[in-house]
């Protein structure tokens, strides 16, 4: 299995060196080391993780599930997508606005030079740096890659919520 540790983890764990970071996913198990505390979504991990207190709070996603949980949090700054009075995802803070536009809007997606990551640190209010993803084998299996070449990797799927996504067959070569 592969670690892929993203840039934004690096850029907190510097400005906040003794941070604890504790982060809610469907595969806790796929987080990487930099995550301190590795939550498996459920009902009852949601119901218990809303009686704590946390500092920062950054939710990427925009659906009913993570806003949810991002607007029960008691939070002294919360940062990405929450949700507005009538249900439905919105911007937390300034800063997460042009992100919300662009996964709505195919024109304004379109137009968008911007990276993933210097999206998701702009949401933050941090100037991107180019800093790189990290990946690491953390299999037994050995996995021997030309490291003298750069290495492209391919995400092949991108499972039932977002079909649209997928990269038809006929497009690979």
């Amino acid at each position: 299995m592969l670690s892929v540790q993203p840039p934004i983890l690096h850029r907190l764990k510097k400005e906040y060196p003794f941070s604890y970071i504790t982060w809610i996913s469907d595969y806790p198990e796929l987080l990487p080391v930099q995550v301190d505390e590795k939550i498996k979504f459920s009902d009852r991990t949601v119901s218990w993780i809303a009686t704590r207190t946390f500092d920062i709070c950054l939710n990427l996603d925009k659906d009913h599930e993570a806003i949810a949980i991002i607007e029960r949090l008691m939070c002294e700054h919360k940062y990405g997508f929450g949700m507005d009075e009538y249900g439905r995802a919105c911007a937390l803070n300034p800063m997460a606005e042009q992100k919300l536009l662009t996964g709505i809007f195919n024109d304004i997606s379109k137009q968008n030079t911007k990276s993933y990551p210097q999206e998701i640190f702009e949401i933050y209010g941090y100037r991107f740096e180019g800093e790189k993803y990290i990946i690491k084998n953390t299999s037994t299996r050995d996995f021997r890659l030309d490291q003298s070449r750069q290495v492209i990797g391919f995400n092949t799927g991108c499972g039932s919520r977002w079909p649209s996504r997928l990269w038809p067959m006929e497009y690979w070569q």
